[in-house]
């Protein structure tokens, strides 16, 4: 009888023991889904890192008062500003690579309130999406294949002794800077309808009309 009993108790041990790492398993199976869940747009962008073609990237919006977004943001680490138009550039590290956030702005000449508003917003960080998880390291064709937008070159320039090209979709209020590889560098995001040539001419001045 004893050793029947110890037949059952090894038994019930090694049940319990199988049970315990199917369920170990299925755990980290599931721990490993949600991590590939969390970059494949399954989830909403987050509201600071959301682009809104027309309105704004993350927190600055399109008309707002660029003094708020300096105070956000803290000092510029580079700009320029003549006649009632200014760029304001932030750099941020990602490892080997250097992010930008680049806002330019337009002062009403001749009135009183002497505000500077935000009219272009452009950022190179992949952290900053679309509704459709459009973003910069992105191929052009996987960007034209949502159909989200009616993109037309505009414009090249070069920067580096490299070429880019710039893809707008006016009506939008967004365009996509592309290197020769037709991958992603750059996101802008400015009123609809606007021609933003002039304004891109401010952060590349090799731009060359298209």
């Amino acid at each position: 009888m004893l050793k029947h009993g110890f037949i059952i108790l090894a038994a019930v041990l090694l049940c319990g023991c199988m049970q315990n790492r199917q369920i170990s398993n299925a755990n980290d199976t599931t721990i490993y889904q949600s991590n590939i869940a969390d970059t494949t747009g399954d989830k909403p962008v987050s509201p600071v890192r959301l682009i809104v073609p027309g309105q704004s990237i993350g927190d600055i919006s399109i008309d707002e008062n660029a003094d708020s977004v300096i105070d956000m943001l803290g000092k510029p680490n580079a700009g320029d500003a003549a006649m009632g138009k200014s760029i304001a550039t932030w750099y941020k590290k990602r490892g080997t690579i250097t992010d930008q956030i680049q806002i330019y702005c337009e002062r009403r000449m001749g009135t009183d309130s002497g505000i500077s508003k935000i009219k272009i917003i452009r950022i190179t960080s992949p952290g900053f999406k679309t509704m459709d998880y459009m973003s910069t390291d992105m191929h052009l064709q996987t960007i034209k294949s949502k159909k989200e937008f009616n993109l037309v070159e505009i414009g090249q320039y070069r920067e580096n002794d490299k070429q880019y090209f710039i893809y707008d979709d006016n009506n939008a209020g967004i365009a996509f800077e592309v290197d020769r590889k037709n991958m992603c560098t750059g996101i802008i995001v400015h009123d609809p309808v606007k021609n933003i040539i002039a304004a891109v001419l401010a952060f590349h001045s090799k731009l060359v009309n298209k």
